[in-house]
């Protein structure tokens, strides 16, 4: 799959080649760790009901972390 990293304004801003899987991953982690490093862990607000219903968190950030290392087979993580 192409890696798409910038905002796309005209149909042909899309069309790019093939990405290697090594970048695609590579891109994976570096999206994940921003995630993880900036999401919260919950959206709840003080009374504990949640503000945002559906967003992401830091648990699933991770979660879907955790999920690309087991496609690579990446066990040392």
């Amino acid at each position: 799959m192409p890696i798409l990293t910038k905002k796309i304004v005209l149909p042909s801003d899309a069309v790019k080649a093939k990405s290697p899987a090594a970048d695609v991953y590579a891109q994976i982690d570096a999206d994940l760790t921003i995630a993880s490093q900036n999401l919260p862990p919950d959206w709840n607000n003080s009374s504990g009901k949640s503000t945002f219903p559906g967003r992401l968190t830091k648990g699933a950030a991770n979660t879907l972390w955790a999920q690309s290392y087991l496609y690579r087979q990446n066990w040392s993580r």
